[in-house]
């Protein structure tokens, strides 16, 4: 009877494992979603569209941050930031540009640091 429970407690954490949106997320994930929100900000033509490129930010930064890719983390913060400035919400944009200049500082990226 253990012996039942114990492979059913197996496979339900296994099935939890893979349904988890984070399983399998990649470096390739991140750059693709980093591409993505690029292209987004580069051609928006409303709100709507940094909206979704800020939304594709966050996930791209969300699994720099699972993969422990801190560059990525501070230069898809610093595009969030460049959003946030772009439709006005400037206290915002500076909470993110700020993060992201803490970042470089910490890994010693100098050009990443003027590019803040």
């Amino acid at each position: 009877m253990s012996k039942t429970i114990t492979i059913i407690s197996a496979m339900v954490f296994v099935l939890c494992l893979l349904s988890s949106p984070s399983m399998g997320q990649s470096s390739a994930d991140a750059i693709r979603l980093y591409k993505e929100a690029n292209a987004l900000r580069e051609k928006a033509r409303s709100n709507e569209d940094l909206k979704k490129a800020v939304q594709k930010y966050e996930e791209a930064l969300s699994i720099y941050r699972k993969i422990g890719n801190v560059k990525g983390e501070g230069q898809s913060l610093m595009n969030m930031g460049i959003v946030y400035a772009g439709r006005g919400q400037y206290a915002k944009a500076v909470e993110y540009l700020e993060k992201s200049l803490e970042i470089k500082r910490k890994i010693g990226d100098v050009k990443g640091e003027g590019a803040t």
